[in-house]
């Protein structure tokens, strides 16, 4: 029996070995009930079905699942594990599944068993009885779940069906009960070499136990540190992806982009192809076009249903702020000059003058309008663009300025409040 090999890793074990009984899947339905099940089984499995014990195979690890896991640990004195862990374990692996198999009888549920599978291998992992029931005890719903277990594992296509550790000596019964069902007990050597993830794992483990919280911080330190690795495993794959770069799940990259150092993602972002980020940005609720840039320190940030949108070969300069409180479109071959120009699409001038909380984000008090700056626009440094202006296409905004109102195609305006300066020619 390939036990541990299946699993491609590399162990090492002493003299120390522990049993368990394994049935091979490969054989027909039929050999394995009549050559490894006992009499005694095939008899409780025809009385479940006879007493019309019915069994429903079920994927969510619910909150009943979860119950019975903690009483079938107490039991044993084996330490619960909370159900966030087991709820991100098996929704984020693409290797593991498991199944939990029901007995239930008149709309009563008599017993559970839940069975942890890979393509290969499926593991007898928890099982537990309803006591409060009011049924009889034995109607053979234990057997039957087995049975219907391994016939659905052989379904899926697992060779191998392990009943799971048996010490003979310690639980006499367990051993009576499971060996009914298999006559290949065999010896799996106790594996005293730990992998590299598994040692700093136990180490953050030990470290957060030191901690009050610690139902809090291990799974979503665990859930964090796999999911950063992740993406930046599936998007570093075509792009050049920075030093303690944090991305959101929903990110979205094409090919070919360059991400500095110290990026931060936040949620709903898509970036074009050769789309460049420089260090130290914060990028949200943003879709930024081919060839575009956005150099350093530059802050996507706001409060609202607003969203960004950057054409192609547009460019973003250091240290400028673009606010998403309400939408900001930007068009192709936009230059937007560092540092310090913001484009606000809101305004907290009534919030100051009225003495309205920070927290109370309303519109009575803070009014949100769109930007819109069309094509082949240059915008100067320390610029200010107030909510609702519409800047016209092949114009001009001069260093230093506010624009409060909307700007024509071929204008270069200039000042505080901007006026216009001059027209542009179109052969500029």
């Amino acid at each position: 029996m390939p036990l541990l090999k299946d699993f491609n890793v590399q162990t090492q074990h002493n003299n120390n070995n522990f049993k368990t009984l394994v049935l091979d899947l490969r054989e027909e339905l039929d050999v394995i009930w009549s050559d490894q099940f006992n009499r005694t089984k095939r008899k409780a499995i025809r009385k479940a079905e006879k007493e019309m014990v019915s069994v429903s195979v079920l994927d969510g690890f619910d909150d009943n699942t979860y119950l019975g896991y903690k009483e079938s640990c107490k039991k044993v004195g084996l330490n619960v594990l909370q159900q966030s862990f087991f709820i991100d374990l098996f929704a984020e692996s693409k290797n593991i599944g498991f199944k939990i198999f029901s007995a239930d009888r008149n709309d009563e549920n008599l017993a559970k068993r839940v069975i942890i599978f890979d393509k290969n291998y499926a593991i007898d992992w928890l099982y537990w009885s309803n006591h409060k029931s009011g049924t009889r005890a034995n109607m053979g719903q234990c057997e039957l779940l087995y049975w219907e277990a391994i016939k659905t594992m052989k379904e899926i296509g697992c060779k191998y069906f392990d009943l799971c550790y048996i010490e003979k000596e310690r639980l006499p019964h367990i051993y009576k009960f499971k060996s009914g069902f298999c006559k290949n007990e065999i010896d799996v050597p106790c594996v005293v070499k730990k992998s590299v993830t598994f040692k700093i794992t136990n180490k953050l483990c030990k470290i957060f136990k030191k901690m009050n919280n610690i139902k809090k911080y291990i799974p979503s330190a665990i859930k964090s540190i796999t999911w950063q690795y992740y993406l930046r495993q599936k998007h570093g794959q075509h792009n050049q992806i920075g030093k303690r770069v944090v991305m959101s799940k929903d990110l979205i990259c094409g090919r070919n982009c360059v991400v500095g150092d110290d990026v931060k993602f936040g949620r709903e972002v898509i970036l074009g192809n050769s789309v460049k980020i420089g260090g130290n940005s914060f990028v949200e609720k943003a879709e930024i076009g081919d060839n575009s840039c956005i150099e350093g320190r530059v802050i996507f940030t706001g409060h609202g249903k607003g969203y960004i949108k950057i054409g192609k070969e547009s460019y973003i300069g250091i240290y400028n702020v673009l606010d998403w409180s309400n939408d900001i479109v930007i068009g192709d071959y936009v230059h937007i000059a560092g540092p310090s120009t913001g484009i606000w699409t809101h305004s907290s001038a009534r919030t100051c003058l009225n003495s309205i909380s920070l927290n109370d984000k309303s519109e009575n008090f803070r009014p949100t309008a769109p930007i819109n700056i069309e094509n082949n626009v240059w915008i100067g440094g320390n610029c200010t663009i107030y909510p609702g202006v519409r800047i016209g296409h092949h114009s001009i905004i001069a260093p230093n300025s506010a624009v409060t109102k909307t700007v024509a195609p071929y204008s270069m305006v200039g000042g505080v409040p901007a006026r216009l300066l001059k027209k542009i020619e179109s052969n500029f």
